[in-house]
């Protein structure tokens, strides 16, 4: 019995973030301790006073709001677990990010000769939508021309990211093709993410540096993958609140979120991905490791950081949001599009 009752008390102790989450714990645990010894009576009186002792936790769980019971949470969790099906399965996916540029002919050269990327016509002829030649489902650019083309950081926008198989070598091209150095390559080493649940004690070393195409938009090329060629998979954004965010994009586009970052001591700020339910376990801190379910965005959150309300002339552009309300405005006023 006293096994028994230790191990109950180590659940309850493990489980104490909130009223409602106590007083359920510890009411399970008197359910779980082996009073079959003792006489009808004894029992009674043992779990009466059991009870007793857990009144003003449970009082409090009332007047919060906080207690439900067992099998209500079950049943709500249930009914949550539906939503999210359906929601995944309207199949919404970033297909592409819009950038603004003055010359969209150099911007759309350099992707095809560092990248291997395809172009072709946009609507109307009126834009160049660059995408991965081997699968229609990865992130595609669509380039669109106009007098204030050209990357601006303080929109909040910060770039894209590229899978690849050599950093080195796509540095070099982007450098002969009218790119720029950012950041040269190096091995950047990440600490663990709180989600999914990674070993606090290890470091996750990543291959990566940073270019900017003849326009300016900064790109992330990161070492994973198997790839023949890169793979454009991640859209960057930094916002001004992290969790209001996280619940946009999750709720309102029934995504998941697949990596919950820190990123101190390096830098202080945290990193939220969310994206495809696809990509769960298919991810590492820059981006996907595989798969071609349309892209992925980080949210980026600076600590400190000022309310951003986006005026970036980029356009995210999504497939299958058609029942998504045009009045649900993403939290940084970023420029969404759903077709």
């Amino acid at each position: 019995r006293r096994v028994v009752a230790d191990r109950a008390q180590r659940r309850v102790a493990a489980c104490s973030r909130t009223p409602c989450c106590a007083v359920q714990c510890r009411l399970t645990s008197v359910q779980s301790v082996d009073c079959s010894c003792l006489g009808p009576g004894p029992r009674l009186t043992f779990y009466v006073l059991s009870l007793m002792l857990h009144l003003p936790l449970l009082a409090l769980a009332l007047s919060t709001g906080h207690w439900r019971h067992p099998l209500s949470i079950q049943r709500t969790g249930a009914i949550a677990q539906r939503s999210s099906i359906h929601a995944s399965a309207a199949g919404v996916r970033l297909d592409r990010v819009c950038h603004l540029v003055k010359e969209a002919a150099p911007v759309a050269v350099f992707y095809q000769t560092c990248f291997g990327l395809q172009a072709t016509n946009g609507k109307d002829s009126t834009s160049t939508i660059l995408s991965h030649p081997a699968s229609e489902g990865n992130l595609k650019i669509e380039l669109e021309e106009g007098q204030e083309g050209g990357f601006d950081a303080s929109c909040g926008y910060q770039g894209l990211s590229i899978r690849c198989n050599s950093v080195n070598e796509l540095v070099t091209l982007a450098q002969s093709n009218g790119g720029q150095i950012v950041q040269e390559p190096h091995v950047f080493e990440y600490g663990a993410s709180m989600f999914p649940d990674q070993d606090e004690s290890q470091k996750y070393p990543m291959k990566q540096a940073v270019v900017a195409d003849p326009a300016g938009y900064p790109l992330l090329l990161y070492e994973a993958g198997v790839e023949e060629l890169p793979v454009v998979t991640t859209v960057r954004l930094d916002v001004f609140a992290w969790k209001a965010s996280e619940d946009w994009w999750t709720s309102t586009l029934g995504w998941s979120r697949l990596r919950w970052q820190s990123n101190i001591p390096n830098e202080a700020s945290i990193t939220v991905t969310v994206g495809n339910a696809d990509y769960l376990e298919k991810l590492v801190a820059c981006g996907p490791t595989t798969g071609d379910a349309g892209g992925v965005v980080q949210l980026r959150y600076l600590y400190g950081t000022k309310p951003i309300n986006s005026k970036s002339p980029q356009c995210l552009v999504f497939t299958g949001g058609e029942s998504i309300e045009p009045s649900s405005k993403e939290p940084d006023s970023y420029s969404l599009r759903f077709e």
